[in-house]
């Protein structure tokens, strides 16, 4: 998705930072409003905390917890917070990616 993040970032650059989050923020609104209008599926049994507790007490939920924790947790840091510093540094929202991908320089 390098060619919507440097979509963003030229957006950013041009319209300003809070127009362009407010905008983002404003679509996920409307996304989860609309996934309101689904309809829940048909109860098959009663679950309760203490389903849940053991749940999450097994070895395949918790490795399950790792495998979206950790990826989350990288690509945040890659795609959120190195441009921010790389930003700070002097490098425009329009050139982080192609430097971090080593495609090109300007």
């Amino acid at each position: 998705m390098v060619v919507g993040d440097q979509t963003a970032a030229g957006l950013a650059d041009v319209l300003g930072r809070v127009a362009v989050f407010s905008a983002v923020a404003g679509v996920g609104v409307v996304m989860v409003a609309m996934t309101l209008r689904i309809p829940p599926p048909p109860a098959t049994g009663s679950a309760g905390w203490r389903m849940l507790r053991e749940a999450v007490g097994t070895a395949p939920v918790r490795f399950g917890f790792l495998l979206i924790l950790v990826p989350g947790m990288i690509f945040g840091a890659i795609d959120v917070l190195v441009p921010l510093e790389m930003d700070v540094l002097g490098a425009g929202g329009h050139r982080h990616h192609r430097g971090l991908l080593g495609v090109g320089r300007s």
